[in-house]
């Protein structure tokens, strides 16, 4: 009989800071980021270097038994720091002859990083999946289950078949998890050194794990029986929570950190059904803005004293749900928010009669999501689709709260802009930026401002017709699936045809993006669709000025901007970014007063007052930037207060 592997899991959270330890901690990250400096890393990663072309002249034999030695030095944590440089140099050498790639010194610079738990910034196209190998390669040697997470299932298989036979060559085994895997597989997959996956797919069976020593599971209560030893031990799928390096860091401990993974099943709700489609009959009754009232700035919709009159003089007849008031209004505000604020092609597509969501930040559908508290189906009963039962949740927790579990957390990303505090405070890390190869020859233009989106658009179209008469590709990057449509109809019109990545098109995600660089290509992508794909460019194209990139207005987060624009331009080839705004884009429309927003339109001939305006979008891209990083601190300090009043109680 197989024996039940050992729990060997250890949960220790992070604590969080308020008052003046709040700023007493920033000025411990300010030390730690300083401690370890970019000379000094720079020295130790052209000895590494250096080291591994001597490696370079060692037959097979000779170098498999250094690796040998070094290896138990790890395994026995005796290894000293001179140890950790030649053990990255025997990792570049390995890696080098079984992938015919030496890592460059930028890239070694970024490995050693990683070893020391340090978040990297590093260019688009400087090669963050063989620094991060070569991290996992040396990480590895110490014993520990390693998870390097990835934007996709697509992109976690690719790497892990591309480096596995590099781990295997150093005496580590790995292996990728995605959707498709079974829980039996799973179980066998975690027992690997190595894993490539995604953070939803580990976070789920972190959480299914949990679930098998309490059905009621509850994380907080969780944490306090670990700490008194009141669990029993488990055979669970995952080895434990010990190391993990993270692409696309921005997104996964900042963008997407606070969003809930949840473990769901759907149950059985009759009256719920009905109580949406009645709720659809009554908002139907409301008149906008004498009824209610839409905060798009907020995603919230108010009835007013009519519109509460109303739902009341129209809720008598109908079932025990609607004779409590809050009730009664609530299930009429999620009917109205369905219609007013969720948009087919934007917040979700319909896919085999479906409602599917749509992920606002990548363009990519997120299958067997739904939205909860009968928002999900009041949208099923606006687009006159089967209503499916609501779903009970058995367990959720956030990513930024997951992640704060590893007893090693580094990763790496294209853009850390203005997330120094922020992963510091939450998470304990450091950024260190490290310099490009060669250096970068991107042209970001000077933003084009326009009155209105017609105009906008018109001169977008000018602008890609005059770029395409000259052979240059050209990737535009637009805010939704309807946009999107309309962009590639409008070009066809004037007889140009592009190519369309979103939610709708996604079959060929990896394949659509690597061929944007091709000559005379135009491809339209919704947000950051294509991630992780290298786009190649020919020495015609770069001749003629590199790959031309387009954002069709300003994201809530400049790092997002930045992160589009570094699809051009990389590894030292030419390329061009510039962003089209107006008036009309939702951040001038959402936070901009009214009154002045009707100023500048009335005035926007003005050199001056256009100049203004733009400095206002500016100023507000800033602003909601700091604001979202201040929810995202909020949120968990909450979470956190939560745990320790619970702590309290239970004691």
């Amino acid at each position: 009989m197989k024996k039940a592997r050992k729990n060997i899991i250890k949960i220790k959270e992070k604590e969080l800071h308020e008052g003046l330890d709040y700023y007493y901690n920033l000025i411990l990250g300010k030390i730690n980021k300083f401690k370890y400096r970019p000379s000094n890393l720079k020295k130790d990663a052209l000895f590494v270097h250096k080291t591994s072309l001597e490696f370079q002249k060692l037959a097979q034999e000779e170098l498999d038994k250094k690796i040998e030695l070094i290896q138990t030095l790890f395994r026995l944590n005796k290894q000293k720091e001179k140890d950790v440089l030649e053990a990255f140099a025997l990792c570049v050498e390995a890696c080098f002859r079984i992938t015919a790639k030496r890592a460059y010194v930028v890239q070694i610079m970024g490995a050693i990083a990683l070893y020391k738990k340090f978040i990297i910034e590093m260019s688009t196209g400087e090669g963050k999946t063989l620094t991060a190998a070569i991290a996992a390669g040396v990480l590895g040697w110490l014993g520990k289950p390693i998870h390097i997470f990835t934007s996709n299932d697509y992109l976690a298989a690719r790497d892990a078949e591309l480096f596995e036979e590099f781990y295997n060559s150093i005496g580590l085994t790995c292996c990728s998890i995605t959707s498709s895997n079974s829980p039996e597989e799973r179980k066998k997959l975690y027992e690997s050194n190595i894993v490539y996956t995604t953070g939803k797919e580990v976070l789920a069976d972190f959480l299914k794990d949990r679930m098998k020593e309490d059905s009621s599971f509850d994380f907080n209560k969780y944490l306090i029986d670990k700490v008194s030893g009141k669990l029993n031990e488990n055979d669970y799928a995952l080895r434990g929570l010990e190391i993990a390096i993270i692409d696309e860091a921005d997104s996964v401990l900042a963008d997407d950190a606070v969003t809930p993974l949840i473990i769901s099943a759907t149950a059985e709700n009759k009256v719920l059904q009905k109580s949406v489609v009645d709720a659809y009959k009554i908002a139907s009754l409301l008149k906008k803005d004498e009824d209610y009232k839409i905060s798009e700035k907020f995603n919230d919709i108010t009835l007013t004293k009519s519109g509460i009159k109303i739902v009341e003089e129209n809720s008598f007849e109908l079932n025990e749900i609607w004779k409590v008031k809050h009730r009664r209004e609530y299930l009429v505000k999620q009917a109205l928010t369905a219609r007013e604020l969720y948009l087919l092609n934007k917040h979700y597509i319909i896919k085999e009669g479906k409602v599917v969501i749509v992920d606002e930040k990548t363009g990519r559908i997120m299958e067997h999501r739904s939205w909860g508290n009968g928002l999900h189906q009041a949208i099923e009963v606006k687009e006159g689709l089967g209503i499916t039962d609501p779903t009970t949740t058995f367990a959720k927790m956030s990513f930024q709260r997951f992640f704060r579990l590893y007893t090693h957390l580094c990763g790496m990303s294209g853009t850390l802009k203005n997330l120094d505090n922020e992963f510091w405070q939450i998470y304990e890390i450091s950024i260190l930026k490290i310099p490009t190869r060669v250096p970068s020859k991107m042209i970001i233009k000077k933003d084009e401002f326009f009155l209105d989106e017609n105009k906008k658009n018109t001169k977008i179209i000018e602008y890609i017709n005059s770029l395409n008469k000259k052979g240059i590709p050209v990737l535009i990057g637009v805010t939704s699936i309807k946009d999107s449509e309309n962009l590639a109809k409008e070009l066809k019109k004037i007889g140009l045809q592009s190519k369309t990545l979103n939610a709708l098109h996604d079959e060929d995600e990896a394949n659509i993006i690597s061929q944007a660089g091709q000559k005379g290509s135009i491809t339209i992508a919704t947000n950051m669709a294509g991630r992780g794909t290298d786009i190649d460019i020919s020495e015609e194209i770069n001749s003629l000025g590199g790959l031309h990139v387009i954002t069709t207005q300003r994201d809530k987060s400049r790092r997002i901007d930045l992160q589009f624009f570094g699809r051009c331009a990389r590894q030292g080839e030419n390329g061009v970014a510039v962003a089209f705004l107006s008036l009309d884009d939702l951040i001038i429309k959402h936070y901009l007063p009214a009154w002045l927003r009707e100023f500048f339109l009335k005035n926007f001939n003005s050199k001056l007052i256009k100049k203004i305006a733009w400095l206002f979008y500016v100023f507000y891209q800033k602003k909601i930037e700091k604001d979202i990083s201040n929810i995202r601190n909020k949120t968990l300090l909450q979470e956190f207060n939560l745990k320790n009043s619970m702590s309290y109680t239970l004691d």
